[in-house]
């Protein structure tokens, strides 16, 4: 039976094995130290529109032996609203997790079945749970910068810190970011080291790494969230 892991979460993890890409390569992890305005141009009071043809997450899993899978997810819709000294107020985005798939494994390897298992009640119960969604609460006005909120998925709903990097193009807001989550606070419990500790063959690592390369589009006036 093939070993599969699961979505997840940021800071990638020093000494994970990554298994050879052969469709996406992941993107660089960004760096928190420099400064989320990077382009210099105000935010503003302004509202934004996700742009979810341009945005993606990639997520990393590992086994605690060596080894893992990563691969990718999609976001259906979102917003975002910033105001003054650069700070993001508030805001609602949410994923399509049927969208969700592996990077390292050819269709025909493998990578349809790990797809479908990452899909089933193992993990995301998508059928049950088609979308996840992150509500934001703020931002901090420090750098690093952190955006604050609510995480649900499988129908768990978990506080959240993010760290991230943002900067403005003309009328598009970047926002990169980095984190670590453990998947069993969403009671994605499947083979994890809690329940399998003695059996170390096999065994997912609670942690799982996701960098979220999201933009958005200023609304104007008049343009309905």
């Amino acid at each position: 039976m093939y070993k599969i892991m699961i979505l997840s979460a940021t800071i990638l993890l020093g000494g994970f094995v990554v298994l050879k890409a052969t469709r996406k390569a992941p993107a660089a992890p960004v760096d928190h130290h420099k400064t989320k305005s990077l382009s210099g141009q105000p935010a503003g009071n302004s509202a934004w529109q996700l742009l979810p043809q341009a945005s993606e997450i990639q997520w990393k899993a590992s086994y605690i032996t060596g080894g893992g899978h990563q691969g990718t997810i999609g976001l259906l819709g979102g917003t975002l609203q910033t105001g003054n000294f650069q700070l993001i107020t508030g805001g609602r985005f949410v994923i399509d997790m049927n969208s969700i798939r592996s990077t390292d494994l050819p269709d025909e390897n493998g990578g349809k079945d790990l797809d479908q298992h990452l899909k089933s009640d193992d993990f995301f119960a998508t059928g049950r749970f088609p979308t996840a969604t992150f509500a934001v609460s703020g931002s901090t006005p420090f750098v690093p910068a952190n955006i604050t909120g609510n995480l649900s998925l499988k129908g768990v709903s978990q506080p959240l810190t993010v760290p991230f990097v943002w900067h403005v193009q003309n009328d598009t807001l970047i926002v990169q970011a980095n984190l670590t989550i453990d998947r069993t606070q969403w009671g994605i419990n499947y083979h994890s080291e809690g329940i399998l500790s003695a059996v170390k063959d096999g065994v997912i690592s609670n942690k799982v790494d996701l960098v979220l390369q999201l933009r958005f589009g200023r609304m104007k006036a008049g343009d309905g969230c």
